[in-house]
């Protein structure tokens, strides 16, 4: 087989790959992968996990999932009464968990000082930490032409710019732990252009950019990224969408 066919069949795998099969997966590859192959969820047992945007939707009812497999838990979100009733919820699903292996943490992630002195707390208190789940972000329902460039940048303050920050933050920890765990709740739009929501989209386009890069920097370490993907999911998250305009939602 000469030089130019291989290249060929090399870019035809590449484009099968990476850019048809992903429109087929709800999440990326990696997760994908470790889904059918990876280990079983029970090997969770007595990790530390913050879950960011835990008082509701994904969050919360991926919470139920990990205290019914034994995690110690950080719940994080403006709300602190639901974050309570999820935290009432996890134990009661899981009798061999104790009130003070479940913290509540109110935090509003685009309060960029507060992601030390939260974390800080967190070590202090669990002795260190296993997995960081980036779940908060807000969806959007508006027509591309009608988006002030104002929304664009609350967007990628809340949805990208925030989480990134924590992130770089948590990052440092587990380099120096050589060891850790990024869980991200992006979109079925990080992947596939979906109309109404141009701002949304390129907000998860560019979560999906940052955290890939991230896993490309950190293969000689023990770093893993998960990238989930969902589509429409039945929560209240498209109950308050942001449009085009600052301060509305639908």
């Amino acid at each position: 087989m000469d030089l130019i066919a291989i290249v060929g069949l090399m870019t035809i795998i590449y484009t099968l790959v990476y850019m048809i099969f992903p429109w087929f997966l709800d999440c990326d590859l990696n997760l994908a992968f470790h889904e059918r192959f990876g280990k079983p969820i029970s090997s969770l047992k007595d990790k530390v996990v913050w879950i960011i945007g835990a008082s509701s939707g994904i969050g919360e009812h991926l919470a139920y999932v990990l205290a019914e497999n034994g995690c110690k838990l950080i719940l994080s979100a403006r709300r602190e009464t639901e974050l309570e009733r999820v935290k009432n919820n996890c134990l009661q699903r899981n009798a061999n968990l104790k009130s003070c292996d479940i913290e509540v943490l109110v935090l509003d992630i685009r309060d960029l000082d507060k992601h030390e002195p939260a974390f800080n707390s967190i070590i202090a208190k669990f002795g260190k930490l296993d997995i960081l789940v980036n779940n908060a972000g807000q969806s959007q329902r508006a027509l591309w032409e009608n988006i002030e460039i104002s929304v664009d940048r609350e967007m990628f303050d809340l949805n990208v710019f925030s989480p990134i920050a924590l992130s770089r933050l948590v990052a440092k920890y587990f380099f120096k732990m050589n060891a850790g765990h990024f869980v991200v709740t992006s979109s079925i739009a990080g992947i596939i252009e979906v109309p109404f929501s141009a701002t949304y989209c390129a907000n998860k386009f560019a979560l999906h950019g940052y955290y890939k890069t991230l896993g490309i920097e950190t293969l000689d370490k023990n770093i893993s990224i998960t990238m989930a993907c969902p589509g429409p999911l039945y929560t209240d998250f498209l109950a308050k969408a942001f449009t085009g305009k600052s301060n509305e939602v639908s």
